[in-house]
């Protein structure tokens, strides 16, 4: 004898657990992704800051010499990357200007003192061919008077 009992549920009744879990699964990767994507949009800005905060410190400082003149100033990067590099540069270049600026000020200031100099013995030399241009006025008077005394 073949007997076979027969029970009848409901779809919904049947894939009511399955549907309960496959929700909750949804859920928690839906909530997984949103952590990642967080996660990873916050490492892309700290990534974006590390490497542009130097850049930006680089590009204010030439700003600030160039608006300043002011040639102490340097450029304090020390990484051993492009822009480290490139800041050592700035900072050797300024170094450079600054020597310049200080051996043309040297230069200036004997070429005033110089110049002072020259200018005290021009006037010293004017003085002294004064004084012969007088005294040979009083030789040429000199020997008029004489001349004229032995024509006498």
């Amino acid at each position: 004898m073949n007997w076979a009992i027969l029970a009848e549920v409901a779809v919904d009744e049947a894939f009511q657990a399955s549907d309960a879990l496959s929700s909750q699964i949804l859920g928690f990767t839906a909530a997984v992704a949103a952590v990642l994507v967080l996660l990873a949009a916050g490492a892309g800005v700290w990534f974006a800051n590390s490497l542009s905060r130097p850049i930006m410190r680089l590009s204010d400082t030439i700003k600030s010499v160039e608006a300043s003149s002011d040639l102490t100033q340097s450029v304090d990067i020390r990484s051993a990357d492009e822009l480290g590099v490139a800041a050592q540069a700035f900072n050797a270049m300024l170094a450079k200007f600054r020597s310049s600026v200080q051996q043309v000020s040297g230069a200036t200031s004997q070429l005033a003192a110089t110049a002072e100099q020259t200018s005290v013995i021009t006037e010293q030399t004017s003085q002294a061919i004064q004084g012969q241009l007088a005294e040979t006025a009083q030789v040429a008077t000199a020997m008029h008077e004489m001349s004229a005394t032995v024509q006498e």
